[in-house]
């Protein structure tokens, strides 16, 4: 005679293994990685950088096997928080043979995407969403991300902001105060920000300078030192430009300004901002 316990426990071994194994087509273990696609999962509070790799994986559980195979077709897509795409829609399939030794396979699909430049600080979104095209049937899953930056902003046009002096082209520290001596190099950065974005996410920027000597004497000017323009997929809400100037050795110490002016070529407006720097011997 077969004693109930055994029996019982032989029933709720088959319960466990029936509720293990979706009954439907469905997304599982998604997973962001920490820096490389096998790495492990990023932590709950993690905030991502601009420009920043993403590391993503999931698996599809719940497929028909029909003939032996699979038919399955999957579709990722990252939108900001006003929803704009940051890249174009992924797209993939998975058709393979299965036999009964894969009976607890479960298609796994990986995707590593380069966030653009020029984000906002916010809460961003992965879509997913899978196919099973010999059971007509479809799941999606939506991943939230954070993303720090700085703070969403409306400009009421082109605007120059930040020009900064360096001691060298690569230095992340500006010179304070920028001071510079005969024959040396100036270096300078500055941002444009607030330019009309057209059909397709399209700029047109272009950018010079001036420079005035302590007198207020103009000493050198290039009207049209640099031209941006491009249509990329995410707006690129802002532009860093950059100069250098070297200083003649036979240059007269005193106080100078450079005046960096920035044209918005398809909203024909323009902007400019000035700062000083010292020349001594």
């Amino acid at each position: 005679m077969r004693r109930p316990g055994r029996w019982l426990l032989a029933v709720l071994a088959v319960l466990t293994t029936a509720e293990a194994v979706p009954s439907k087509l469905t997304i599982v273990s998604a997973v962001l990685h920490d820096r490389r696609e096998d790495g492990p999962e990023i932590p709950a509070s993690y905030e991502y950088v601009p420009g920043e790799l993403l590391y993503l994986s999931y698996r599809m559980a719940g497929y028909t096997v029909k003939n032996d195979a699979v038919d399955l077709r999957w579709q990722m897509y990252l939108t900001d928080p006003d929803g704009l795409l940051l890249a174009p829609i992924s797209n993939g399939a998975a058709r393979d043979e299965v036999t009964a030794r894969d009976k607890d396979w479960l298609p796994k699909v990986e995707q590593t995407v380069a966030l653009p430049p020029e984000l906002y600080a916010g809460l961003y979104a992965i879509h997913l969403r899978v196919a099973d095209e010999l059971a007509q049937s479809s799941a999606e899953q939506v991943i939230q991300f954070r993303v720090h930056g700085r703070a969403p902003e409306t400009l009421p046009g082109i605007t120059v902001r930040g020009v900064r002096f360096y001691r060298g082209e690569d230095d992340a520290i500006a010179l304070d105060p920028a001071t510079y001596r005969s024959g040396m190099t100036l270096w300078s950065r500055f941002e444009i920000a607030g330019y009309s974005l057209a059909a397709s996410n399209a700029f047109d920027v272009e950018y010079g300078l001036a420079v005035y000597g302590p007198s207020g004497n103009l000493l050198y000017e290039q009207p049209i030192a640099a031209q941006e323009h491009d249509s990329p997929f995410y707006p690129k809400r802002w532009l860093v430009g950059g100069f250098s100037l070297t200083i003649s050795a036979n240059q007269a110490p005193g106080e100078y300004r450079v005046t960096v002016r920035a044209r918005d070529k398809l909203a024909k407006t323009s902007a400019e901002q000035s700062a000083n720097f010292q020349v001594k011997n």
